[in-house]
């Protein structure tokens, strides 16, 4: 397509004349000119270049079957594989802690004591009670045993017509007696003996012990601290740091897509950078409902091998629920591009065609 020039339409200059013949005011104004003409078409020039640099390029794509690889999201709490709890399992007051900030532990080795002084009363009265049931026990015994022979002679004497009736018939009731009195006896050092028991094991429940060979990962302990069962957990201890488990929360929408086994990844805001790995260990078989929502619990194994990570922390984990084969699938990028007006109107004749043959389109800008 041809097209006049930038200068067209502009005076004519005679260049017949020489410079010698032109007038001096001629000359200038002939310059000016020629300056003009030459900045106007630099300016062309440019905005001819930077139109032409500018491509927009359309690539079309029909749906296709294709695959999409699933995903669980869930937030979860770190926690060391195998650690353990120690609860105060009797009311008083801790006296002592014996374990002072060391970390590592023994199965059995003392952690804290409680005031034992109520205890051990208890303890020393339940002993008592216990001897005297067990004296009482043997006195009815042996009162039996007479009794027992006192009958024997009373029939003896009665069938030789030495005694009346009546004295067999006493000593035979009072054997009755005795006999009731005995089983009595028996269920008093029967409770007894387990008073003694439980009195013994409250005694033995004031030292706190640590449950297992580990580290303690937390101390809540303080001396002179109230404590009282189903309070709060005074020692965390676990074997290791070396293996995690990360207690994960799963909605009703998406359990059914977990299964043990299937591989996942997580991140904690202490290395927000960096990705760990973990495997499904297992899932719940009981929902809790939480603010009208059911919620699954799923557990998801991790080593630690330089202990970088440590429980209590807070993480969001990523499970790869493996992969969806669909029947019609369209790329991404062909959603997150809006075109400007001026490209759409530059492109409709080819965006009319697209739509005739029921095609989808998908802008691509090239940069």
């Amino acid at each position: 397509m041809s097209r006049n020039p930038p200068y067209a339409g502009l005076p004519k200059i005679d260049t017949g004349f020489t410079a010698l013949r032109m007038p001096q005011s001629f000359s200038v104004r002939a310059a000016i000119i020629f300056g003009f003409l030459i900045l106007l078409l630099s300016l062309l020039s440019s905005l001819q270049g930077t139109s032409s640099s500018t491509n927009t390029v359309t690539d079309t794509f029909l749906p296709a079957p294709g695959v999409i690889r699933l995903s669980v999201r869930a937030n979860g709490t770190i926690w060391a594989a195998g650690q353990r709890s120690v609860f105060a399992q009797v009311t008083g007051s801790i006296s002592e802690i014996p374990s002072g900030d060391a970390a590592q532990v023994k199965a059995d080795q003392v952690l804290a004591r409680i005031s034992d002084d109520q205890y051990r009363n208890s303890l020393d009265a339940a002993r008592s009670r216990l001897a005297g049931a067990e004296a009482e026990a043997s006195a009815i015994i042996a009162r039996l045993a007479q009794a027992k022979r006192e009958l024997r002679r009373s029939e003896r004497l009665y069938a030789a017509d030495l005694i009346p009736r009546r004295e067999k018939e006493e000593a035979w009731i009072s054997l009755q007696e005795l006999e009731t009195r005995q089983v009595v006896e028996k269920t008093r050092v029967t409770q007894a003996a387990t008073d003694l028991a439980q009195a013994q094991r409250n005694l033995d429940l004031c030292t706190l012990r640590s449950p297992i060979d580990g580290i303690i990962l937390n101390t809540e302990a303080r001396v002179g601290m109230q404590v009282q069962p189903s309070g709060v957990s005074l020692f965390t201890v676990a074997p290791s740091l070396d293996k995690l488990e990360i207690r994960v929360s799963v909605t009703e929408s998406d359990i059914g897509k977990v299964q043990a086994g299937q591989l996942a990844s997580f991140h904690v805001q202490a290395y927000p950078d960096r990705k760990f790995s973990g495997v499904v260990k297992t899932i719940n078989r009981g929902g809790v409902q939480r603010d009208g929502v059911t919620y699954f619990g799923v557990l998801v194994a991790a080593e630690n091998p330089d202990q970088m990570l440590l429980p209590g922390m807070s993480t969001e984990v990523t499970i790869d629920a493996g992969e969806r084969h669909v029947e019609r699938q369209i790329p991404l990028r062909a959603l997150l591009y809006n075109p400007a007006t001026e490209v759409i109107d530059r492109w409709q004749e080819t965006l009319n065609g697209i739509r005739q043959q029921g095609q989808t389109q998908v802008w691509v800008v090239d940069d």
